[in-house]
């Protein structure tokens, strides 16, 4: 209930109130309370349902996503079982890269310097 629909209630019930946060005589109090508790009961009761409807939804979706979850686990647990059970064909030994001789460039391959010598610089 609002602030400006308990004033309302109270208003109608002809007690003085200016606003929501009036100080009331204990005689006011329980007239407020024997009236509106029935109404205030019924919200809470209203109120209570949708908070437990909402938790149980709440942990239907994590039990959902928690088997979800178990359920790739799962499936990647036995991909990597069945990757390791796999027999696997030897393989030759590499051979170092230090006995392997590097082919050459031929000058026509090489790259450019970075500037050109002009005839004058060349040595002859």
């Amino acid at each position: 209930m609002t602030s400006q629909e308990l004033l309302e209630r109270i208003q109608a019930m002809k007690i003085p109130a200016k606003n929501h946060a009036s100080t009331l005589v204990e005689a006011y109090v329980d007239k407020i309370r024997k009236n509106l508790g029935p109404e205030i009961a019924e919200r809470h009761m209203i109120m209570e349902a949708k908070r437990m409807k909402r938790e149980a939804e709440e942990a239907a979706r994590a039990a959902e996503e928690a088997a979800i979850a178990a359920a790739a686990e799962e499936e990647r647990r036995k991909s990597q079982e069945a990757e390791l059970e796999r027999p696997r064909l030897p393989r030759a030994p590499r051979k170092s890269s230090a006995a392997r001789p590097r082919p050459r460039r031929s000058a026509s391959a090489r790259k450019p310097s970075a500037r050109p010598r002009s005839s004058s610089t060349r040595k002859k």
